[in-house]
């Protein structure tokens, strides 16, 4: 959460704009736990699939999130 707060890129990433509180980490588990770790675990895959399709990063370990 410290990361995204300081990052003015990762706040348009999660589009979150610099007059909007980024949710806190209790806010995010809270969340997890509401809709499943799993479920948390595919959203991301599929983020992550789409943003690399669309060549707007590489990630660092992507044959980990290959299926």
């Amino acid at each position: 959460m410290a990361e995204v707060s300081d990052s003015i890129h990762l706040r348009r990433f999660c589009r979150i704009s610099l007059s909007e509180r980024v949710p806190d980490d209790s806010t995010v588990r809270k969340l997890t736990r509401r809709i499943g770790s799993e479920t948390v675990a595919e959203l991301t895959r599929a983020m992550i699939v789409k943003v690399t399709r669309e060549k707007r990063f590489v990630p660092r370990a992507y044959g980990s999130i290959r299926r």
